[in-house]
């Protein structure tokens, strides 16, 4: 019984000694962004942090450089990527108990990019005329990945593709005849939009006519 009882003593002071036992009841993470997400702009880093002691704050390095500190829940900070270089970077939140002990949170690694996509719009041409279902098409690109290509007729979005080749089929004749812009606009990962030079066509129906394609 004594040998015992001498082992759990020493224990608990090993314990004590090197911290592990305290940190095991501490916790930290990052909530936001999540982990392989894109981020362009400026962004709030948000963490979740617990201690039986108390929170006294809980600070985020990115890339092993210091970014900031929030003292009060919820805890975060903002991180403004416009500053950083398109690419990955890696976020670590520490949190501090009112003893002063510390615990990391997992590495969560994030995409940068605010370079906007580059569009255009291949369909309909400039000035063309068209009758009944007419084919839009887009040509799209950007640096991470392209996440939609939508279409627009005067401001109005009528469709969108998610994946090459960027096509959609649209029914003039829901829009009176007459002149019309069309317009394409690429979204990337990040949120990142561009708008390709738009188009002026002109709408050329006649009263139940369903033919597709292109008036010569």
């Amino acid at each position: 019984m004594r040998i015992a009882l001498c082992a759990t003593a020493a224990l608990v002071l090993l314990q004590g000694a090197s911290g592990w036992g305290a940190e095991e009841t501490s916790s930290v993470r990052i909530v936001s962004p999540a982990q392989r997400g894109h981020v362009s702009g400026l962004v709030t880093v948000e963490m979740q942090a617990d201690s039986p002691r108390g929170v006294q704050e809980v600070s985020v390095t990115r890339d092993g450089s210091f970014l900031e500190t929030a003292s009060a829940a919820p805890y975060r900070v903002e991180w403004d990527t416009r500053k950083e270089a398109d690419g990955p970077h890696n976020l670590v939140a520490k949190a501090t108990d009112k003893t002063g002990m510390q615990v990391r949170s997992p590495l969560v690694t994030v995409t940068v990019d605010n370079t906007p996509p580059v569009i255009q719009l291949i369909k309909p041409g400039r000035r063309a005329t068209v009758v009944g279902l007419t084919p839009m098409e887009a040509e799209a690109s950007d640096l991470i990945g392209v996440a939609q290509v939508r279409f627009l007729v005067d401001g109005t979005w009528v469709g969108s593709a998610a994946a090459p080749p960027y096509r959609f089929t649209w029914d003039s004749s829901l829009v009176s005849n007459g002149v019309h812009v069309v317009e394409a606009r690429a979204l990337d990962r990040a949120g990142n939009n561009a708008t390709a030079e738009f188009n002026e066509i002109r709408i050329a129906n006649r009263r139940g006519w369903m033919v597709a394609g292109v008036k010569p």
